[in-house]
Formats: structure tokens, sequence, C-alpha cells
């Protein structure tokens, strides 16, 4: 129940920015940079809401891959089968990004931008250091799996854009598997400061000894 409530966070319905919001946010002002309290945005002036859709899909992919609780997931596992497995985790995840399906142009788009981090958190899983060889190979054994049912999916799509999002996928998973490190060259979004927001030295609790001597 708490994985099914996690892959309804990155569901395209529960991302997308509605477009009455998208419409009252204005270019940014030439002279008025961004800070680290804004999405950064791949799209100059404007609010690029396929950026915030990767800030949202990351807080929450990056907690479900991340390599000591996949290791718990292996170890529970092993002492008790009713507890869910990581193959049946990364299962639910690849069903829930890779294998979906919409009809919606930009619902679509937003599931590409999910696909897109839930490789790359694949991808650094198999790769990852202090955490049980096991949790590696399952991560690179569900890798090979999935280039397998990409490229078998690509033969039917007649969509352009849809196939080349694929096709560079299985790329992507290609590239991974002649060189490991080349995972060490992509970069999570980043993800915006939220409260508190400015130092410590600009917030102080009040003297409230008075009212109790």
């Amino acid at each position: 129940k708490a994985l099914d409530a996690l892959l309804n966070t990155i569901k395209p319905s529960a991302v997308e920015i509605p477009e009455r919001i998208l419409k009252i946010i204005p270019p940014r002002p030439p002279g008025y940079n961004r800070t680290n309290e804004n999405f950064v945005s791949n799209t100059g002036l404007t609010f690029d809401p396929l950026s915030a859709v990767a800030v949202a899909a990351e807080l929450t992919i990056r907690l479900i891959l991340q390599p000591q609780r996949d290791a718990r997931l292996v170890e529970y596992n092993a002492r008790d089968y009713t507890c869910p497995s990581l193959s049946e985790v990364i299962d639910k995840l690849t069903s829930a990004s890779f294998l979906s399906q919409h009809e919606d142009k930009e619902e679509e788009k937003i599931q590409e931008v999910v696909d897109n981090i839930v490789l790359n958190h694949l991808m650094s899983l198999a790769q990852a250091k202090g955490t049980l060889d096991d949790v590696n190979a399952i991560a690179l054994f569900k890798l090979k799996e999935l280039k397998k049912s990409l490229t078998a999916k690509v033969k039917n799509i007649k969509n352009e854009d849809v196939l080349a999002h694929f096709e560079y996928l299985i790329s992507k998973i290609d590239n991974f598997e002649k060189n490991p490190d080349s995972i060490k060259q992509i970069k999570t979004p980043d993800i915006p400061d939220g409260q508190p927001i400015g130092s410590d030295n600009d917030f102080e609790l009040p003297d409230l000894t008075s009212r109790f001597l």
C-alpha cells in the first residue's frame, strides 16, 4: 500500500501543472537572476513545467531506489517472504513508468521525463557502493530486462517523438553496459530550497522567560 501511494505521486496526472496556473506565470524579467529558490529552467526566461515535474519525480524515485533502503528490502524478504522483494518493487516502478501508456500528449511528455529519472536511478543503483552485492545484481538484471522490453516495444511504435524517446533510453542502457562509469556524468534535478528560508541568524525565538517567572 505504501509503494502504491508513492507510485501515485509520479503519475502524469499527479505532477502535471494545470494550464490555468502556467498561464499566470510570466517570463522572468531581464536582470532578475534565478536563485536556489527557483526551479531550474531549460527554456530560458520562461517557466519550465517539465523541470518542475522532474524535481517532483526525483523526490519519490530517489527514495524508492535508495541503496541502503533497497538492501533492507533484500534482507527483510529473505527472512519473511511476505515482505516485498526488491525485484517486485522495481517491477512495479517500471510498470508505472516505462510500460504505462497515455493518450494525452502532455501526459506523454511528462511520462518521458519520469522514465529518464527512473532509468538514471536504476543505473546508479547497479553501481552503488555501500550496499549489498545483491542490490547491484538485481538492479543490473532489471536493466537488462528493461532493455529487452523496450527493444520489443519500439517495433510497434509509429509516432516519431515516442520512438525517439525509447530509442534514447535503449542507447543509454547500451552506453551504461559498455561504460558503467558513464553514470557519473548524469546529473539529477536540483530541488529548490524550501523553508526555512534565510539563515539561522535571521530568526530568533522570543524570550518567554518573563511569562513564567
